[in-house]
């Protein structure tokens, strides 16, 4: 009898632990795929922090990310997909509700230079109502040399061709990022791609 009982609470256990972990894939999917920041804010903590590379400092709050969002992200409609995942496990129970995420970003700008996408580990913790509490993203090694690349040829042509327009969306060697200069990018690179032959 006891055997039994046991066997039925461990299934109850494993039955929940499912459950938990399909709504905190959803929630974690709907999250990353976010096309506005209210949305985006649904699925995070009031006390959400976030970091990049690695742990270390205060990271960004809830707001201060959002923004960044805003603009720039927004305007540019982020896809992100899910390639592998691990809920952090100790027989059956979820540790510090932490995941270990492997994923690939893309966005309009990526599709507008051709670059396949921006490969990224992301460890994503959650709070006991669900909501994302926290998480650390960490770019792969590879992505700027590869994306660098893909954006080259465009600078170049725009240097040449359009130079006033470009220097609104660039400077000092960078990406200007607000929502204004997200959307002026798409504009010229779809204009680069058409009269470049691309």
């Amino acid at each position: 009898m006891k055997t039994i009982y046991i066997s039925f609470l461990l299934l109850i256990s494993l039955s929940t632990t499912a459950q938990n972990e399909e709504a905190r894939l959803e929630t974690v999917t709907a999250f990353l795929n976010a096309q506005t920041a209210s949305e985006r804010a649904t699925y995070m903590s009031d006390d959400y922090r976030s970091y990049f590379d690695e742990k270390a400092g205060d990271g960004q709050d809830k707001d201060s990310s959002l923004s960044d969002f805003r603009n720039w992200d927004e305007a540019l409609h982020p896809r992100v997909t899910i390639i592998r995942y691990f809920p952090d496990k100790i027989l059956w129970e979820t540790v510090k509700n932490t995941w270990t995420l492997y994923i690939k970003e893309t966005n309009d700008f990526s599709n507008a230079i051709g670059f396949p996408g921006w490969d990224a580990k992301l460890l994503v913790t959650f709070n006991r109502r669900g909501k994302i509490k926290e998480t650390v993203y960490m770019p792969s090694s590879k992505n700027e040399l590869s994306y660098n690349s893909y954006l080259k040829p465009a600078i170049e042509w725009l240097q040449e061709h359009h130079p006033d327009e470009f220097r609104n969306v660039h400077a000092d060697g960078k990406l200007i990022k607000t929502k204004e200069s997200a959307l002026k990018w798409i504009g010229l690179l779809a204009l680069w791609r058409k009269e470049a032959g691309r």
